[in-house]
């Protein structure tokens, strides 16, 4: 997100996003930062084509779920025709230059509230912080733009969409910060298992 889809670095810490945060942003954040550090280090970084390789299949499993789901979701009223950033087409043209086949897509449940709605979009649209990071890695193995990374040049250029979707959520009525954080969890649950299901594949196990 952020993560990558998966990974993504800590705004609050960053000069960069010191706009006005809502509490509930760091309630997502704190809620979420064991799960979210298991799946960092389970990722690490992308060092080689391999490493990328790993991450591509990874994501795209679990985005084809997510932006599945997201194709059965009655936008609230509150959000005004903004949506969460599309990511799968792009994703799909990365894996073809990449010469791998993406698995069957990761199962994502409709989140039954606004609330765990929300929980989700902000583990899908915080990605796009952790993408200034990953696209960069990227470029240092010959991945850009125009080949095998798009979806993170996308990313990276969507931080104006996290800030309106920062702003939806401080409007989001009857917020119940547990459901969201439950949900927002059960994503990056759903993102490490993908790790894991990959590293299966190829033999690799975790501890």
């Amino acid at each position: 997100m952020n993560p990558c889809f998966f990974r993504h670095f800590d705004p609050e810490k960053t000069a960069l996003f010191s706009m006005n945060s809502t509490s509930r942003r760091f309630v997502l954040r704190d809620g979420t930062w064991t799960i979210h550090q298991q799946l960092d280090a389970a990722i690490g970084p992308l060092t080689s084509l391999a490493a990328y390789k790993r991450y591509l299949v990874s994501i795209l499993a679990l985005r084809g779920g997510v932006e599945s789901c997201f194709q059965h979701i009655s936008w609230p009223d509150f959000f005004e025709g903004w949506h969460p950033t599309t990511l799968l087409p792009v994703l799909n043209q990365d894996a073809r230059d990449m010469a791998i086949s993406p698995d069957v897509f990761s199962s994502v449940a409709l989140p039954a509230t606004i609330s765990a709605l929300m929980g989700m979009v902000y583990v899908v649209e915080g990605a796009s912080l952790g993408a200034q990071i990953l696209v960069k890695q990227a470029s240092l193995l010959g991945l850009g733009e125009e080949f095998g990374a798009r979806h993170l040049f996308v990313q990276s250029g969507s931080l104006d969409n996290w800030k309106v979707f920062l702003s939806l959520l401080d409007k989001t009525p009857a917020f119940d910060k547990e459901q969201a954080v439950d949900s927002a969890r059960n994503l990056f649950c759903s993102a490490l298992d993908a790790v894991k299901k990959v590293d299966a594949q190829q033999g690799l196990l975790h501890g």
